[in-house]
């Protein structure tokens, strides 16, 4: 899966659940899930509502095949904004404690109470999350089910980034966090001459700043360099 552990919150609580979910609607989630989103683990926030809960049961059974580690139910109130909001964050703060190398949170919020669907995009601004829905064959251009992905923040440099696979490969390097030198850089490159190239590309988009002088220096990632980790 990656060394990013990626985690998906997905609210089948709602009044939309009592109409069950079919094997199309199913299928077209996994097929998303496995194209766009690499994922370890998927929390289903829920009640204790025996309808709600038949048809978690129902998607418990399609993703059965689909290679996630684990799908765990966390019981809310979903007319509570406040409850929501805490479960969210005390869900991504648990999994970073676990995960100190870095986690990825993807928030599925077609269908919820309206106050369930504010607290979670609002958590999703905290926790550096994106956020996608299902956009129903009736209202899509396709006529299929179509899921739309939103970037909390749209982050070009990421797509630039990956056109360049040396630079990349000395990017990732920096992916424990840890300030790294000239020397430890240059790996993919076997050279400093060549890596000064990589390293002015990675300091001129915002993604890695200098620490020191030129001749001793070491490199640390950047806000914006950590949000792009998170993503690749």
């Amino acid at each position: 899966m990656g060394k990013y552990r990626n985690f998906t919150f997905a609210t089948y609580f709602v009044a939309q659940a009592a109409a069950r979910v079919t094997r199309e609607e199913l299928e077209s989630q996994l097929a998303f899930l496995e194209k766009y989103l690499k994922i370890d683990k998927i929390y289903l926030l829920n009640n204790s509502n025996s309808e709600y809960l038949a048809v978690e049961e129902e998607i418990r059974e399609g993703f059965k095949s689909f290679p996630i580690d684990e799908i765990k139910h966390i019981e809310i109130d979903p007319f509570d904004y406040d409850n929501v909001f805490k479960t969210v964050i005390d869900l991504y703060n648990s999994e970073s404690e676990n995960h100190p190398s870095g986690v990825m949170f993807h928030i599925n919020f077609t269908m919820g109470t309206r106050v369930a669907v504010a607290a979670m995009c609002s958590a999703a601004y905290s926790i550096n999350a994106d956020l996608y829905y299902v956009k129903e064959s009736l209202y899509s251009a396709s006529g299929k089910d179509e899921f739309v992905p939103i970037k909390i923040d749209n982050i070009n440099e990421l797509a630039d980034l990956k056109t360049h696979q040396k630079t990349l490969e000395i990017f990732r390097i920096m992916s424990d966090r840890k300030p790294k030198t000239n020397e430890e850089l240059q790996v993919p490159v076997n050279s400093l001459s060549s890596l000064s190239y990589h390293t002015k590309y990675l300091s001129s988009a915002g993604l890695i700043k200098r620490l020191g002088s030129v001749r001793n220096a070491s490199w640390v990632l950047t806000e914006k360099g950590e949000q792009v980790m998170k993503r690749l």
